[in-house]
């Protein structure tokens, strides 16, 4: 669960706190990608994130 304005993400009802704040703009919310990998329990390594237009956009690969 993530909460707009908050660094602090409850993954398997245990608070987790994140390197940034969850913030909502253009009615979207982001979140630190590292957040992204700990919910989808994929290990944090540059071989897994491929950056699209110098860091607007972002594929995993796991």
């Amino acid at each position: 669960m993530f909460q707009k304005d908050s660094d602090i993400m409850i993954l398997n009802d245990v608070p987790v706190k994140m390197e940034e704040k969850a913030e909502i703009k253009n009615d979207r919310l982001y979140v630190p990608v590292t957040a992204l990998f700990q919910v989808l329990d994929i290990p944090e390594a540059e071989e897994n994130i491929n950056w699209i237009e110098k860091g607007k956009n972002v594929s995993i690969l796991y």
